[in-house]
């Protein structure tokens, strides 16, 4: 339904997360399962550093979306 909220913001939340492209997945990880990075790294099957990397670009493209920073 067009006017239910938590279907707004359930449609704010997966275009914040659809921002973040290639990075969503460790976004999601560190974000809102709220892992530790290496345990993300780890589940995700990245390079040491590479998640921190992912982070970082997924957390430049979350403050754009929101025109933050």
């Amino acid at each position: 339904e067009p006017g239910d909220p938590a279907m707004a913001a359930e449609r704010r939340v997966q275009a914040a997360l659809a921002a973040t492209g290639t990075a969503r997945p460790m976004i999601e990880a560190i974000c809102i399962r709220a892992s530790a990075l290496q345990a993300a790294e780890r589940d995700l099957g990245l390079r040491r550093r590479e998640g921190k990397r992912l982070l970082r670009t997924g957390l430049v493209a979350l403050a754009a979306h929101y025109r933050i920073g």
